[in-house]
């Protein structure tokens, strides 16, 4: 059976984006992408959400696309975020995230300006809402623990998101800021109630 064009352009792709940018992720090669054209509708809504065990080898895990983008660039971004989500087992949420800003790393030192910009253009409304849902959990636990120390509350929030307090620290500046005006409301509110 002859592999079609589009089809050997995705696994090339597929390949190459392993190889840079996920290097130590799927050694085993159990990971498989497919081009199935008449997927649901949903997955063409959410094409992230089809990463399933593969209906012609069970043993694999597939990422399964409806289409392919013309641009190679583009193709890469997609596999990009699509590998990421399969990495972090996460949907758009801080280890996710991370596996983004790791590719844009890369990208910048493989310069290539153009992926940099469309994976930074993907991330940008996924980051944002990461970004206040941290801010409101250090909100949140300062409002039931007001006498907790910086760290101790970003070690907490670091396990509520699953990566490390330096990570999100790192990623997100205004969380001592934040923390600072927690704690303060928070002992407001506790002389308050007292």
């Amino acid at each position: 059976m002859e592999i079609e064009p589009e089809e050997l352009r995705l696994k090339e792709a597929f390949d190459y984006i392993k190889s840079i940018y996920f290097k130590s992720w799927d050694k085993n090669g159990e990971w498989l992408i497919e081009l199935i054209p008449n997927l649901a509708i949903e997955s063409i809504i959410v094409p992230c959400s089809k990463i399933e065990k593969s209906q012609k080898s069970p043993k694999f895990q597939t990422i399964t696309l409806h289409s392919i983008p013309k641009s190679q660039t583009e193709l890469y971004s997609l596999i990009i975020h699509l590998i990421a989500h399969a990495v972090s087992e996460n949907d758009h949420e801080m280890p996710w995230l991370l596996q983004m800003l790791k590719a844009v790393k890369i990208a910048k030192k493989m310069k290539e300006p153009e992926l940099v910009a469309l994976i930074l253009k993907d991330i940008q409304p996924y980051r944002s809402v990461v970004e206040n849902n941290v801010y409101r959990s250090i909100i949140s636990f300062l409002l039931e623990h007001p006498f907790s120390s910086y760290d101790s509350v970003l070690k907490k929030v670091a396990i509520d998101f699953k990566c490390s307090p330096s990570a999100i620290s790192k990623e997100f500046k205004s969380c001592r800021t934040i923390y600072i005006a927690g704690k303060t409301g928070a002992k407001m509110r506790n002389k308050r109630n007292k």
